[in-house]
This record gives C-alpha cells, sequence and structure tokens, in this order.
C-alpha cells in the first residue's frame, strides 16, 4: 500500500509537493479506510480541479515510478532522454520523486520502504532505496552523481546477502538513464525484484504526455486478456450487470480477422453485450454499445486486477463516459472488505462533485494553477471545514478552492 509520494520540479508543480494517504489522528475512520501496521491509510483518493489545473500532472509520478523501475533499462538506449518534464521554469534543474508504501508478506509481516530519485531528464542524479527497521530507515543502497568528479559514488548495505544485495561492482554498469530497480531485477536480485512488483502493481491510463484516450482498442485489449482469464471475466460481467447498463450477458466470439496490411488472416475474440426485449435476447457488438459501456468494459479490468493483486489503479478522469452513479459503484469495490480484502487502492482524478457525497475529508485533494504552478491541497487541510459539513455543497459553490473561475 502507498503511505504517501512527494515530488518536485515535474511538469506543472514546481514546488515540493507531499501527497498524503495516511489519515490524521483527529480523521473520521471510514469504510474507505484500513488499517496496516498501525497506520491508517486510505484506500481511495480522488483529485478534484478544474481543467488545466494539474490533475493529471500530480497522478503522473505513480506512473513514472512504475515505467521506470520497469522498463528504463530495457526499453531505453544509453542516449535516450527519459520520458518526463520538469517545470518549464527549472529546466535544468532536477526533478525528484519520493515513494513511501508498505509490502506485505506471504506470513502478513509488513515491511516499509522509501524510493528516491533526483532525475534530469538525461541522468539519473541521486537514487535510494530505504527500509524501515525499528523507528529508523536503513539504506539499502545508494548511488549518486558527482558532477564535479563526473562519476557516481555508490553505496550498498553489506549485510544483505548475495541473492538480496545490490553489489557496488554491478551498480557500475548500471546506465546513467535507468533504475537500478530494473538493472538488478535483470539479475535475479530478490530485493530489487519485490519493488518492481509493488511499482508495477501501480495499474494507470497516463502516459509522458498525459491521459492515453480511449479508443476501441482497449476493448480489444481488454478482451484479449478476458478470454484467457476466466475468473476475471466473471466477474467483469458481474459488476456491469450491476451498474444498469441494459446487459444481460457478455460473451465472446472467437472470430476471423484479415489483415489488410500484411494479408494475413488470425482468430481473436471479439466481444457482444447480450441484451433482453420483450422476452427475447439478442446479441450487439460491442463496437456497437455506447461509449460509456465499452469504457466500463476496459476499465472494470484494472480495477478488478488490482484488487486481487492488492496493487494501486491510478486512473486519470475516471468519470469521462461514465455517470457519477457508476463512479461511485466503481468506488465500492474498493470499500468492500469482501471483496476487496487484500487493500488495494484507488486513486483517481475526475469532474464529478458527486463523488464528495460518499467521502471524507481526507480523501480529497483539490488542484489549482496559479501564475503557471500548480499545487494541490488535501480538504483535511483547510481550517475550519468540519467532518459534518457538506463537503458538495460547500465544493460547487466554490468556497474549497479547485473550481474555475469563468469569464466569458
Amino acid at each position: 500500500m502507498i503511505k504517501w509520494y512527494r515530488f518536485k520540479n515535474f511538469y506543472s508543480f514546481k514546488e515540493d509537493t507531499f501527497v498524503d494517504l495516511t489519515l490524521k489522528e483527529n480523521s473520521s475512520f471510514s469504510s474507505y479506510d484500513t488499517e496496516v501496521n498501525g497506520t491508517k491509510i486510505a484506500k481511495i483518493l480522488t483529485v478534484l480541479g478544474s481543467n488545466g489545473s494539474g490533475k493529471s500532472n500530480m497522478l503522473k509520478p505513480l506512473a513514472f515510478l512504475r515505467w521506470f523501475c520497469s522498463q528504463s533499462f530495457t526499453k531505453m538506449d544509453n542516449k535516450s532522454l527519459l520520458p518526463f518534464y520538469p517545470h518549464y521554469t527549472s529546466a535544468s534543474e532536477p526533478s525528484e520523486i519520493e515513494i513511501c508504501f508498505i509490502d506485505t508478506d506471504a506470513k502478513n509481516n509488513h515491511w516499509e520502504y522509501k524510493y528516491l530519485i533526483k532525475l534530469t531528464r538525461k541522468r539519473v542524479h541521486h537514487e535510494e532505496l530505504k527500509l524501515k527497521t525499528s523507528r529508523q530507515y536503513t539504506t539499502l543502497f545508494k548511488r549518486i552523481y558527482d558532477a564535479d568528479k563526473e562519476k557516481y559514488v555508490y553505496k550498498s548495505h553489506k549485510l544483505m546477502s548475495d541473492e538480496n544485495a545490490f553489489p557496488i561492482s554491478e551498480m557500475k554498469s548500471i546506465p546513467a538513464n535507468s533504475s537500478t530497480i530494473a538493472y538488478m531485477h535483470r539479475k535475479d536480485s530478490i530485493i530489487a525484484s519485490l519493488i518492481l512488483d509493488n511499482l508495477s502493481s501501480i495499474d494507470n491510463n497516463l502516459n509522458v504526455y498525459g491521459k492515453n484516450n480511449f479508443n476501441y482498442s482497449n476493448v480489444i485489449n481488454a478482451t484479449e486478456f478476458y478470454s484467457t482469464e476466466e475468473d476475471i471475466f466473471k466477474k467483469a460481467i458481474k459488476y456491469l450487470k450491476r451498474m444498469d447498463l441494459g446487459l444481460d450477458n457478455i460473451i465472446l466470439k472467437e472470430q476471423e480477422v484479415f489483415e489488410k496490411e500484411t494479408g494475413e488472416r488470425s482468430k481473436e475474440f471479439m466481444p457482444y453485450g447480450v441484451h433482453k426485449c420483450e422476452g427475447k435476447k439478442f446479441e450487439v457488438p460491442f463496437y456497437m454499445e455506447s461509449s460509456g459501456t465499452q469504457a466500463c468494459y476496459y476499465f472494470i479490468l484494472s480495477l478488478i486486477i488490482a484488487i486481487r493483486d492488492g496493487g494501486v489503479a491510478v486512473i486519470d478522469e475516471l468519470d469521462s463516459d461514465l455517470h457519477p452513479n457508476m463512479v461511485v459503484e466503481l468506488l465500492s469495490m474498493f470499500e468492500n472488505e469482501a471483496i476487496n480484502t487484500k487493500n488495494a487502492q484507488l486513486i483517481f482524478s475526475c469532474h464529478s462533485p458527486e463523488v464528495l457525497k460518499s467521502l471524507k475529508k481526507h480523501h480529497v485533494y483539490l488542484v489549482e494553477k496559479d501564475d503557471g504552478k500548480s499545487e494541490c491541497w488535501r480538504l483535511d487541510d483547510i481550517k475550519g471545514l468540519r467532518s459534518q459539513d457538506n463537503l458538495y455543497s460547500k465544493y460547487i459553490t466554490g468556497a474549497l478552492g479547485g473550481v474555475p473561475d469563468i469569464c466569458l
């Protein structure tokens, strides 16, 4: 589970920004929260704000961490620029991202890690992994770039066993634009693989430029997965039928597909929605279903996988093409302890203030942009805002901020 993450000089956020998923001492505990190793942590976090305020940019650090720790070594050559952008006024300064998360092993032991990177688009300047031991954190590895000597300084914990270790002799071979985690995972380091498993569980719909726009190829990709995972497909059908989409069932049909460019023929599964009218059933190809139905069919897969693995689903504009009531239904999947048995988390942005009717102050961040810089704050940081206050009413009237100031 993610406890918090922070970032600086990353896209429209110039200043150091802290995103906290832990509850304060006076926070009202709810079914959207859980307790791990004595710490109360939110399972839901939503980001609200006007268009262009920086909502997507607040989620991008998580998407970048997943990519950086899993693909930076295998997907880039040594001279490639890292796929992110600093704030335009600090383009020459390093950007920073740090995350604190808890890993729970098979024996229900909880291990708390902190992972930090400072980097420009050309190279990593500082990378460090720490493990919490009692009240303090122990550095497992660290590499820092000495700009004066134009070389890296390395540190690796000497007490770690060989299969867990980050040997300095290996670390010296890591490319300047690659993650130590990504590199050492290829060398079968147990700790590197454990960290990668946690950060790879951050499923998201973001890229370097923003949200991955939804199109029918997403439906096809989801169908390919559903065709090999029967249990997940059954769960998806169960949830989709509850959302009043008019679906009685969904079936997958294997059909022959002709590739125009290559002239080759192949077989692929295609989804069909099953509907009922006057007691009779009929099938509709999924490309004829509404965009909202198609979006649900795709999004629900990420949520189910996150819940199955105890991961984190990060979704930009969750309410795109969806009725606000459907968004609330999706949130309930993470609320229900019988469904969300591994404390999966959902972090999302949206434009639907209706979600405020279901959430507490500590579940909500607002984002605004002023003078070309984004900033965010959690609702329970607002002085005078009480737990019993109507968050929905206060937000739509502009009392909390995070709404557009429209002057036509």
